[in-house]
């Protein structure tokens, strides 16, 4: 059996796992985002005056809203107010990079599948081979 080729096939299919895994990481980030973009939706029509903060895994507390503003955080610990609405705009902008992102590994996990492919035919047609070489 050819070694180089089992190698090749190996690494393939853990350059598609490495990626799969990445995917799902995008996806579940992509679901997030849109229930926090939906959240903010509900905060916005909402005439509630008090609500449950959630301020940590499963920890949450009754809260007072005395504002609609938001504290976001914007990286490296720094926090801004913004409004629901440009806090949602954010948001969106997040969806849509994380968005594209997916599409390209999606299309890249795609050429791996299809290299894998074919790889595993060339094996199974050297197999073949061997097999009718060593019958005769």
């Amino acid at each position: 059996m050819d070694q180089e080729l089992l190698l090749k096939a190996q690494f393939l299919q853990q350059q598609a796992q490495e990626i799969e895994q990445n995917l799902e990481i995008i996806i579940q980030e992509i679901e997030n985002l849109q229930k926090m973009y939906e959240d903010i939706d509900f905060l916005m029509k909402s005439k509630e005056k008090s609500t449950i903060s959630t301020i940590g895994k499963g920890l949450h507390l009754k809260t007072q809203i005395e504002s609609k503003e938001l504290f976001v955080e914007v990286g490296s610990g720094v926090v801004v107010k913004k409004s629901p609405e440009e806090a949602k705009k954010v948001i969106e902008n997040q969806i849509k990079k994380l968005t594209e992102a997916k599409t390209h590994m999606s299309g890249k996990l795609e050429i791996y599948h299809k290299t894998l492919e074919s790889v595993i035919n060339d094996i199974q047609n050297k197999e073949k081979e061997e097999n009718k070489k060593v019958k005769n």
